[in-house]
């Protein structure tokens, strides 16, 4: 059954009228939605049940509860300068970490990716936390996958050369590049009293 609100002109109102799983509700409820439609509802917090932001797609139904539906795929409960939200379901978070944000804390009150994502799931009412399988520098951007409860991190984390087939890192340059045997010369006449160290920092420079 339908209900208006017009103080929530954004959500469409839904009484239930029978028990079920939230994503089997969903897809009887919003006619002409496919599956995967109704997943990015869920996974964009755009589904409600009593006034709370609910994502789990197993979530059980009552009878007479109420469930609102968003269609705008703006997620306003994750906001960062610093993180921007790609994928998310029931057992991991994929998130586009740009630089100068650490993957993890490193001191007491340092900004971090982990404690980003530990407020947007208390806000989210998820009763999770972020659980660091993989990490980038603070100064590297790029994608991070974080587990919602452990036993998901420990399946990726053993397994995670076997998963992750294909890394590759992209680093902007400034000037004129040069040869492996320019850099050894501009080491040997810089930094003479440097001795054996300029051979590792040429590799660095020809990778």
């Amino acid at each position: 059954m339908k209900t208006n609100n017009n103080n929530e002109p954004k959500y469409t109102h839904y009484t239930v009228e029978q028990d079920a799983p939230l994503f089997e509700y969903l897809l009887q409820t919003l006619k002409g939605k496919s599956r995967n439609k109704v997943k990015d509802i869920l996974r964009g917090n755009g589904i409600k049940v009593e006034g709370k932001v609910v994502t789990r797609h197993d979530f059980p139904l009552k009878k007479g509860m109420k469930v609102s539906v968003s269609l705008s795929k703006r997620n306003e409960l994750f906001k960062s300068r610093y993180v921007k939200l790609v994928y998310e379901d029931k057992y991991i978070v994929v998130v586009e970490k740009n630089a100068g944000i650490l993957s993890m804390a490193a001191g007491h009150s340092s900004l971090n990716v982990k404690s980003v994502l530990d407020k947007y799931f208390a806000l989210s009412h998820q009763k999770c936390r972020a659980h660091v399988v993989h990490r980038l520098d603070r100064d590297t951007s790029g994608l991070l996958i974080y587990a919602k409860d452990m036993q998901t991190e420990q399946v990726l984390e053993h397994n995670w050369h076997e998963i992750v087939y294909d890394r590759r890192y992209v680093a902007g340059l400034h000037h004129i590049l040069i040869t492996r045997g320019q850099w050894r010369e501009i080491c040997r006449d810089a930094f003479p009293y440097i001795g054996t160290h300029h051979g590792t920092l040429a590799r660095g420079v020809q990778t």
